[in-house]
Protein backbone atom coordinates (compact mmCIF):
# COMPACT_ATOMS: atom_id res chain seq x y z
CA UNK A 1 0.00 0.00 0.00
CA UNK A 2 1.00 3.68 -0.20
CA UNK A 3 3.57 5.00 2.22
CA UNK A 4 4.48 8.70 2.38
CA UNK A 5 8.02 9.70 1.47
CA UNK A 6 10.16 11.24 4.16
CA UNK A 7 12.23 13.66 2.08
CA UNK A 8 11.75 15.57 -1.14
CA UNK A 9 13.83 14.46 -4.11
CA UNK A 10 14.53 18.10 -4.93
CA UNK A 11 16.73 18.30 -1.83
CA UNK A 12 18.97 15.40 -2.86
CA UNK A 13 21.29 17.36 -5.10
CA UNK A 14 19.82 16.41 -8.47
CA UNK A 15 21.47 18.73 -10.99
CA UNK A 16 21.03 17.57 -14.60
CA UNK A 17 22.60 19.87 -17.16
CA UNK A 18 20.54 22.69 -18.60
CA UNK A 19 21.72 21.49 -22.01
CA UNK A 20 19.31 18.57 -21.65
CA UNK A 21 16.48 20.98 -22.35
CA UNK A 22 17.73 21.39 -25.91
CA UNK A 23 16.44 17.93 -26.84
CA UNK A 24 12.86 19.11 -26.40
CA UNK A 25 12.83 20.35 -29.96
CA UNK A 26 13.43 16.86 -31.33
CA UNK A 27 10.52 15.17 -29.56
CA UNK A 28 7.43 14.38 -31.66
CA UNK A 29 3.87 13.76 -30.55
CA UNK A 30 2.60 10.14 -30.79
CA UNK A 31 -1.09 9.98 -31.65
CA UNK A 32 -2.45 6.42 -31.43
CA UNK A 33 -6.09 6.28 -30.40
CA UNK A 34 -8.01 3.78 -28.33
CA UNK A 35 -11.26 3.51 -26.45
CA UNK A 36 -10.31 0.42 -24.46
CA UNK A 37 -10.06 0.63 -20.67
CA UNK A 38 -6.70 1.17 -19.02
CA UNK A 39 -4.52 -1.92 -18.75
CA UNK A 40 -4.36 -3.71 -15.41
CA UNK A 41 -1.21 -3.13 -13.39
CA UNK A 42 1.91 -4.63 -14.90
CA UNK A 43 4.22 -6.76 -12.76
CA UNK A 44 7.73 -5.70 -13.69
CA UNK A 45 9.50 -7.72 -11.03
CA UNK A 46 10.71 -10.71 -13.04
CA UNK A 47 11.04 -9.09 -16.46
CA UNK A 48 14.20 -7.95 -18.17
CA UNK A 49 14.30 -4.62 -20.02
CA UNK A 50 14.09 -6.45 -23.36
CA UNK A 51 11.09 -8.48 -22.19
CA UNK A 52 9.39 -5.36 -20.88
CA UNK A 53 9.86 -3.55 -24.18
CA UNK A 54 8.44 -6.54 -26.07
CA UNK A 55 5.44 -6.61 -23.74
CA UNK A 56 4.90 -2.89 -24.24
CA UNK A 57 4.75 -3.38 -28.00
CA UNK A 58 2.28 -6.24 -27.60
CA UNK A 59 0.04 -4.16 -25.34
CA UNK A 60 0.07 -1.28 -27.79
CA UNK A 61 -0.95 -3.60 -30.63
CA UNK A 62 -3.76 -5.11 -28.55
CA UNK A 63 -5.17 -1.73 -27.57
CA UNK A 64 -4.98 -0.45 -31.13
CA UNK A 65 -6.92 -3.51 -32.35
CA UNK A 66 -9.53 -3.00 -29.63
CA UNK A 67 -10.05 0.60 -30.73
CA UNK A 68 -11.69 -0.59 -33.97
CA UNK A 69 -14.53 -2.18 -32.00
CA UNK A 70 -15.46 0.73 -29.73
CA UNK A 71 -16.33 4.36 -30.30
CA UNK A 72 -16.88 5.93 -26.88
CA UNK A 73 -13.99 7.32 -24.88
CA UNK A 74 -13.80 8.98 -21.46
CA UNK A 75 -11.35 11.57 -20.24
CA UNK A 76 -10.73 13.03 -16.79
CA UNK A 77 -13.36 15.51 -15.68
CA UNK A 78 -11.44 18.51 -14.38
CA UNK A 79 -14.46 20.56 -13.35
CA UNK A 80 -14.33 21.33 -9.67
CA UNK A 81 -11.08 19.45 -9.09
CA UNK A 82 -8.08 20.96 -7.38
CA UNK A 83 -5.30 22.04 -9.68
CA UNK A 84 -3.07 19.12 -8.74
CA UNK A 85 -5.11 16.60 -6.84
CA UNK A 86 -4.90 12.92 -5.98
CA UNK A 87 -8.26 11.27 -6.37
CA UNK A 88 -9.25 7.71 -7.13
CA UNK A 89 -12.29 9.03 -8.97
CA UNK A 90 -10.59 11.65 -11.10
CA UNK A 91 -10.87 9.50 -14.22
CA UNK A 92 -14.46 10.55 -14.58
CA UNK A 93 -17.42 9.30 -16.57
CA UNK A 94 -18.00 12.39 -18.68
CA UNK A 95 -18.22 11.60 -22.38
CA UNK A 96 -15.61 13.17 -24.62
CA UNK A 97 -14.16 12.90 -28.10
CA UNK A 98 -10.64 12.96 -26.63
CA UNK A 99 -8.98 9.66 -27.63
CA UNK A 100 -6.79 7.89 -25.10
CA UNK A 101 -3.28 7.44 -26.46
CA UNK A 102 -2.04 3.86 -26.26
CA UNK A 103 1.63 4.30 -27.12
CA UNK A 104 3.91 2.46 -24.69
CA UNK A 105 7.36 3.82 -23.81
CA UNK A 106 10.06 2.09 -21.78
CA UNK A 107 12.13 4.72 -19.94
CA UNK A 108 15.80 3.91 -20.53
CA UNK A 109 17.56 7.19 -19.71
CA UNK A 110 17.95 8.83 -16.31
CA UNK A 111 16.60 12.12 -17.65
CA UNK A 112 13.79 11.88 -20.20
CA UNK A 113 11.84 14.79 -21.67
CA UNK A 114 8.61 13.94 -23.44
CA UNK A 115 5.77 15.72 -25.20
CA UNK A 116 3.99 12.41 -25.72
CA UNK A 117 0.85 10.91 -24.28
CA UNK A 118 0.64 7.21 -23.55
CA UNK A 119 1.93 4.68 -21.01
CA UNK A 120 5.44 4.95 -19.57
CA UNK A 121 7.20 2.03 -17.85
CA UNK A 122 10.37 2.13 -15.77
CA UNK A 123 12.34 -0.76 -14.29
CA UNK A 124 15.40 -0.01 -12.15
CA UNK A 125 18.76 -1.52 -12.97
CA UNK A 126 19.89 -0.93 -9.39
CA UNK A 127 21.31 2.59 -9.65
CA UNK A 128 21.88 3.23 -5.95
CA UNK A 129 20.99 6.75 -4.82
CA UNK A 130 20.80 8.20 -8.33
CA UNK A 131 17.82 10.54 -8.73
CA UNK A 132 16.22 10.58 -12.18
CA UNK A 133 13.33 12.39 -13.82
CA UNK A 134 10.66 12.17 -16.50
CA UNK A 135 9.94 15.75 -17.63
CA UNK A 136 6.52 16.09 -19.25
CA UNK A 137 5.34 19.02 -21.36
CA UNK A 138 2.15 19.54 -23.38
CA UNK A 139 0.71 22.22 -25.65
CA UNK A 140 0.23 25.63 -23.96
CA UNK A 141 -3.54 25.19 -23.60
CA UNK A 142 -3.31 21.74 -22.00
CA UNK A 143 -2.82 20.29 -18.55
CA UNK A 144 -1.23 16.92 -17.86
CA UNK A 145 -3.10 14.03 -16.23
CA UNK A 146 -0.89 11.35 -14.67
CA UNK A 147 -2.48 8.02 -13.71
CA UNK A 148 -0.32 5.66 -11.67
CA UNK A 149 -1.00 2.05 -12.73
CA UNK A 150 1.74 0.21 -10.87
CA UNK A 151 4.28 1.01 -8.16
CA UNK A 152 6.96 -1.15 -6.58
CA UNK A 153 9.40 1.07 -4.66
CA UNK A 154 10.96 -0.11 -1.38
CA UNK A 155 10.51 2.58 1.27
CA UNK A 156 13.04 0.91 3.60
CA UNK A 157 15.76 0.99 0.93
CA UNK A 158 15.37 4.78 0.47
CA UNK A 159 13.24 4.35 -2.62
CA UNK A 160 10.93 7.24 -3.46
CA UNK A 161 8.85 8.64 -6.31
CA UNK A 162 7.61 12.24 -6.41
CA UNK A 163 5.02 13.65 -8.82
CA UNK A 164 5.65 17.38 -9.22
CA UNK A 165 3.20 20.06 -10.29
CA UNK A 166 5.59 21.83 -12.67
CA UNK A 167 9.28 21.36 -13.40
CA UNK A 168 12.25 21.33 -11.00
CA UNK A 169 15.83 21.72 -12.16
CA UNK A 170 18.97 22.72 -10.27
CA UNK A 171 16.91 23.67 -7.23
CA UNK A 172 14.63 26.02 -9.18
CA UNK A 173 11.01 25.38 -10.09
CA UNK A 174 8.58 26.41 -12.82
CA UNK A 175 6.22 28.03 -12.12
CA UNK A 176 8.06 29.88 -9.37
CA UNK A 177 6.69 30.05 -5.84
CA UNK A 178 5.51 33.61 -6.46
CA UNK A 179 3.68 32.63 -9.64
CA UNK A 180 1.79 29.55 -8.44
CA UNK A 181 -1.47 29.47 -6.50
CA UNK A 182 -0.45 26.40 -4.50
CA UNK A 183 2.15 26.25 -1.76
CA UNK A 184 5.56 24.88 -2.67
CA UNK A 185 5.25 21.79 -0.47
CA UNK A 186 1.81 20.84 -1.80
CA UNK A 187 3.18 20.66 -5.34
CA UNK A 188 5.30 17.59 -4.47
CA UNK A 189 3.33 14.37 -3.98
CA UNK A 190 5.73 11.73 -2.66
CA UNK A 191 5.10 8.00 -2.32
CA UNK A 192 6.69 4.58 -2.06
CA UNK A 193 5.58 1.01 -1.33
CA UNK A 194 3.76 -1.58 -3.43
CA UNK A 195 0.56 -0.96 -5.36
CA UNK A 196 -0.46 -3.42 -8.07
CA UNK A 197 -4.26 -3.53 -8.06
CA UNK A 198 -7.24 -1.43 -7.11
CA UNK A 199 -8.23 2.08 -8.14
CA UNK A 200 -5.65 4.24 -9.86
CA UNK A 201 -4.09 7.29 -8.25
CA UNK A 202 -4.64 10.25 -10.58
CA UNK A 203 -2.88 13.63 -10.57
CA UNK A 204 -3.73 16.72 -12.61
CA UNK A 205 -1.14 19.45 -13.18
CA UNK A 206 -1.92 23.16 -13.01
CA UNK A 207 -0.23 23.97 -16.31
CA UNK A 208 1.32 22.28 -19.35
CA UNK A 209 4.35 21.00 -17.43
CA UNK A 210 4.78 18.23 -14.87
CA UNK A 211 7.59 16.02 -13.59
CA UNK A 212 8.10 12.51 -12.25
CA UNK A 213 11.18 12.40 -10.01
CA UNK A 214 12.30 9.01 -8.75
CA UNK A 215 15.02 7.25 -6.80
CA UNK A 216 14.71 3.45 -7.03
CA UNK A 217 17.85 1.73 -5.68
CA UNK A 218 16.57 -1.87 -5.87
CA UNK A 219 17.07 -3.63 -9.20
CA UNK A 220 13.85 -4.89 -10.78
CA UNK A 221 11.56 -2.43 -9.00
CA UNK A 222 9.82 0.37 -10.85
CA UNK A 223 6.54 1.96 -11.88
CA UNK A 224 4.04 2.34 -14.71
CA UNK A 225 2.06 5.52 -15.44
CA UNK A 226 -0.35 6.77 -18.09
CA UNK A 227 -0.01 10.35 -19.35
CA UNK A 228 -2.87 12.29 -20.95
CA UNK A 229 -3.11 15.88 -22.19
CA UNK A 230 -6.47 17.57 -21.61
CA UNK A 231 -7.77 21.01 -22.50
CA UNK A 232 -7.15 23.80 -20.00
CA UNK A 233 -9.85 26.49 -20.40
CA UNK A 234 -7.87 29.05 -18.35
CA UNK A 235 -4.13 28.61 -18.84
CA UNK A 236 -2.08 30.92 -16.64
CA UNK A 237 1.49 29.58 -16.61
CA UNK A 238 2.92 28.31 -19.90
CA UNK A 239 6.19 26.55 -20.68
CA UNK A 240 7.22 26.94 -24.33
CA UNK A 241 9.74 24.37 -25.46
CA UNK A 242 10.28 25.06 -29.16
CA UNK A 243 7.24 26.77 -30.63
CA UNK A 244 7.07 30.29 -31.99
CA UNK A 245 3.76 32.13 -32.16
CA UNK A 246 1.28 34.30 -30.28
CA UNK A 247 0.41 33.53 -26.66
CA UNK A 248 -2.09 35.06 -24.24
CA UNK A 249 -1.76 35.41 -20.47
CA UNK A 250 -4.91 36.32 -18.52
CA UNK A 251 -5.66 36.53 -14.79
CA UNK A 252 -9.49 36.38 -15.11
CA UNK A 253 -9.74 38.94 -12.30
CA UNK A 254 -7.75 36.82 -9.84
CA UNK A 255 -4.88 37.91 -7.59
CA UNK A 256 -2.35 35.69 -9.38
CA UNK A 257 0.77 36.13 -11.46
CA UNK A 258 0.90 34.37 -14.83
CA UNK A 259 4.12 33.60 -16.68
CA UNK A 260 5.22 32.40 -20.07
CA UNK A 261 8.75 30.96 -20.09
CA UNK A 262 10.59 29.87 -23.23
CA UNK A 263 13.46 27.41 -23.21
CA UNK A 264 15.27 29.40 -25.88
CA UNK A 265 16.61 32.90 -26.58
CA UNK A 266 13.67 34.94 -27.78
CA UNK A 267 12.35 38.12 -29.32
CA UNK A 268 9.12 39.26 -27.65
CA UNK A 269 6.60 41.82 -28.90
CA UNK A 270 3.37 42.87 -27.21
CA UNK A 271 0.39 42.56 -29.57
CA UNK A 272 -2.32 43.56 -27.09
CA UNK A 273 -2.30 44.62 -23.45
CA UNK A 274 -4.88 45.65 -20.87
CA UNK A 275 -3.60 45.84 -17.30
CA UNK A 276 -4.91 47.87 -14.38
CA UNK A 277 -5.67 51.50 -14.98
CA UNK A 278 -5.54 52.89 -18.50
CA UNK A 279 -2.43 55.01 -18.06
CA UNK A 280 0.71 55.55 -20.06
CA UNK A 281 2.40 52.19 -20.61
CA UNK A 282 5.76 53.69 -19.61
CA UNK A 283 4.88 55.03 -16.14
CA UNK A 284 4.49 51.74 -14.24
CA UNK A 285 7.33 52.12 -11.76
CA UNK A 286 6.91 55.85 -11.19
CA UNK A 287 3.23 55.49 -10.37
CA UNK A 288 3.70 52.45 -8.12
CA UNK A 289 1.14 50.42 -10.04
CA UNK A 290 0.30 46.87 -8.95
CA UNK A 291 -0.72 45.51 -12.35
CA UNK A 292 1.87 45.32 -15.11
CA UNK A 293 3.80 43.13 -17.55
CA UNK A 294 7.48 42.26 -17.19
CA UNK A 295 9.80 40.84 -19.84
CA UNK A 296 13.13 39.40 -18.76
CA UNK A 297 15.60 36.57 -18.95
CA UNK A 298 17.45 34.09 -16.77
CA UNK A 299 19.56 30.95 -16.93
CA UNK A 300 17.18 29.03 -14.63
CA UNK A 301 13.51 28.17 -14.27
CA UNK A 302 12.68 30.59 -11.43
CA UNK A 303 11.06 33.68 -12.98
CA UNK A 304 11.40 35.59 -9.70
CA UNK A 305 15.18 35.58 -10.27
CA UNK A 306 15.05 36.87 -13.83
CA UNK A 307 16.68 40.08 -14.97
CA UNK A 308 13.79 42.39 -15.84
CA UNK A 309 14.54 44.10 -19.14
CA UNK A 310 11.23 45.81 -19.96
CA UNK A 311 8.09 46.67 -18.01
CA UNK A 312 4.73 47.71 -19.46
CA UNK A 313 1.31 48.63 -18.05
CA UNK A 314 -1.98 50.28 -18.95
CA UNK A 315 -3.91 49.71 -22.16
CA UNK A 316 -2.41 49.11 -25.59
CA UNK A 317 -4.94 47.80 -28.15
CA UNK A 318 -2.50 47.90 -31.06
CA UNK A 319 0.67 45.84 -31.59
CA UNK A 320 3.81 47.42 -30.18
CA UNK A 321 6.46 48.09 -32.80
CA UNK A 322 9.22 47.40 -30.31
CA UNK A 323 10.64 43.91 -29.79
CA UNK A 324 12.53 42.91 -26.66
CA UNK A 325 15.40 40.58 -27.54
CA UNK A 326 16.97 38.50 -24.76
CA UNK A 327 19.83 36.00 -24.84
CA UNK A 328 19.77 34.11 -21.55
CA UNK A 329 18.74 30.59 -22.45
CA UNK A 330 15.30 31.28 -20.99
CA UNK A 331 13.00 34.23 -21.67
CA UNK A 332 9.99 35.09 -19.51
CA UNK A 333 6.88 37.23 -19.92
CA UNK A 334 5.25 37.80 -16.53
CA UNK A 335 1.78 39.26 -15.95
CA UNK A 336 1.58 40.64 -12.40
CA UNK A 337 -1.97 41.16 -11.09
CA UNK A 338 -3.36 42.66 -7.90
CA UNK A 339 -6.78 41.05 -8.35
CA UNK A 340 -8.48 44.42 -8.74
CA UNK A 341 -8.62 44.24 -12.52
CA UNK A 342 -9.15 41.77 -15.33
CA UNK A 343 -5.70 41.79 -16.91
CA UNK A 344 -4.71 40.35 -20.25
CA UNK A 345 -1.67 40.45 -22.50
CA UNK A 346 -1.00 38.82 -25.86
CA UNK A 347 2.60 38.54 -27.01
CA UNK A 348 4.40 37.39 -30.12
CA UNK A 349 7.37 35.12 -29.39
CA UNK A 350 10.08 34.45 -31.96
CA UNK A 351 13.40 32.68 -31.65
CA UNK A 352 16.43 34.94 -31.53
CA UNK A 353 19.44 33.91 -33.58
CA UNK A 354 23.06 34.95 -33.93
CA UNK A 355 22.20 37.91 -36.16
CA UNK A 356 20.06 39.41 -33.37
CA UNK A 357 22.90 39.66 -30.84
CA UNK A 358 24.10 43.17 -31.87
CA UNK A 359 20.61 44.60 -31.28
CA UNK A 360 19.80 42.52 -28.19
CA UNK A 361 18.33 44.31 -25.20
CA UNK A 362 20.00 41.95 -22.74
CA UNK A 363 22.58 39.18 -22.89
CA UNK A 364 23.19 37.14 -19.74
CA UNK A 365 26.78 37.04 -18.53
CA UNK A 366 27.83 40.12 -20.50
Amino acid sequence: MWSPGTSSLCTLGWKPSLALMAILGFLMMAELTSSSPAHPALNLENMSSAELEELANQLAAQELEASSHQSTQHQPDLAGSSLFSASAGSLGTSSSSHALNTAHTVISECVTISMDEGVFHYKSRGTGDQVCGLYLVADPDKTIVISLHYLDVDCHRRGLISIVDGWELNGEVFPSVEDHEKSFASRFHEMCGLEMTGSEQTFVSSQNAALIQYRIPVSGQGFSIRVQHVHNPRPCNILVQDTEGAYTLENYGRHVNCTLTTLFDAKVRILYMSTGQHVSPTQCGKMGLEDYVQIGGSSGLDSSKMQVVDEFCGHSPMPNLRRTTIFCGMTTVRLVSSGKYHNKVTVEVRKADFDDIPSANYVCGV
